[in-house]
């Protein structure tokens, strides 16, 4: 590849695009000729006339390109290249203070159509893991119960899922494991996995002890979103 290639491959990526890559061509032609015309950038490109005083116009607009009147009309030149550096600079620094939006964004959208999708596959999802003998929950980052399959509803004795939803789940669980349970929690929010061997109370599950799994649940940023808790009773 030519070093003219190179460089006005460069100037294309800079945004210098237009039709045909019009813009790119003249700037280039300007800096080559040093002064110029609009006709003798025009011979210059092969470029229409009206073409090239569109696009010169609109350089000089952009400070890609300067202009000087003269006695026999108007002259452009390039100006000092650095000028492009400056313009890249500018670009990535306006990226940079716009990239936290525009990832906001794109979170907003990925987590609104996960959760369309999830919820479109409701009935999917749940065939799987109700097909689960083990007691399967997801809970929110702070905690809270937002589902539980149907071997987890027949363990802690609800009849709906109404019913399951925001229960306190800890409370099934002898008090004084509840401390380190939180503590375990705390850990999947750091993005770690975790098992427990834990007892419940008699009276609010039908298996008295069981091995806890707790799993963080991860956007395709990395971002936890959930956590997964599996018990599986313990022989």
């Amino acid at each position: 590849m030519s070093i003219n290639s190179v460089i006005f491959n460069f100037l294309m990526k800079l945004g210098l695009t237009g039709k045909e890559a019009n813009e790119a061509k003249t700037w280039f032609a300007v800096l080559e000729l040093g002064e110029a015309t609009v006709t003798d950038i025009a011979q210059k490109t092969g470029l229409p006339r009206t073409t090239v005083y569109n696009v010169v116009e609109y350089l000089v607009e952009r400070k890609l390109v300067m202009a000087r009147k003269k006695k026999r009309g108007k002259y452009y030149s390039t100006g000092d290249p650095i000028n492009l550096l400056h313009i890249a600079e500018r670009n990535v620094q306006l990226l940079k203070r716009a990239l936290p939006w525009l990832r906001s964004i794109h979170r907003a959208v990925y987590k609104a159509k996960t959760q369309r999708e999830f919820y479109k596959d409701k009935k999917g999802i749940r065939t799987i893991l109700d097909s689960s003998p083990d007691c399967v929950k997801i809970l929110d980052t702070n905690g809270r119960l937002v589902y539980l399959n149907k071997g987890g509803m027949v363990e802690h004795g609800f009849k709906t899922e109404k019913e399951a939803i925001g229960w306190d789940w800890l409370s099934s669980i002898v008090e004084e494991q509840r401390g380190e349970v939180l503590k375990l929690l705390e850990k999947c929010l750091q993005g770690k996995s975790a098992t427990i061997n834990i007892r419940h109370i008699k009276t609010l599950s039908t298996r008295e002890q069981c091995n806890l799994s707790l799993s963080p649940m991860k956007d395709e940023d990395g971002k936890i979103i959930n956590i997964l808790a599996i018990s599986r009773e313990r022989n």
